[in-house]
């Protein structure tokens, strides 16, 4: 067989299209391009798992402090109810403290 016969049963069974894929493969290869773009994969997958992890310590800090802002606020009401329970009247108790009604900016901190 001839080189024109072997270009013409790679052409005739769909091969046309896969030869400069794989030419296109060996450059990448031979350039190193490949290995570029496999280590900046793989820094940006890095980058994004820290922040993953960043944003779940938040979630879980914000979590906490939701958890203990209620526990002290149920305890605060349990105390109330026992000072009235036990002849403290109520314009004796100090108020409520005023909630904080929007999220400070952080630059603003």
């Amino acid at each position: 067989m001839d080189g024109q016969t072997i270009v013409a049963i790679i052409a005739a069974v769909g091969g046309g299209a896969l030869v400069p894929e794989i030419i296109r493969a060996v450059r990448t290869a031979v350039t190193g391009r490949a290995a570029k773009e496999r280590d900046a994969v793989s820094m940006e997958r890095a980058r994004a798992d820290q922040e993953r992890a960043r944003a779940d310590r938040a979630d879980a800090r914000a979590d906490m402090e939701a958890t203990n802002r209620r526990r002290t606020a149920e305890y605060a009401s349990s105390l109330r109810r026992m000072l009235v329970e036990n002849g403290i009247q109520t314009d004796e108790i100090p108020g409520w403290p005023e909630a904080t009604k929007t999220i400070p900016h952080p630059s603003k901190e």
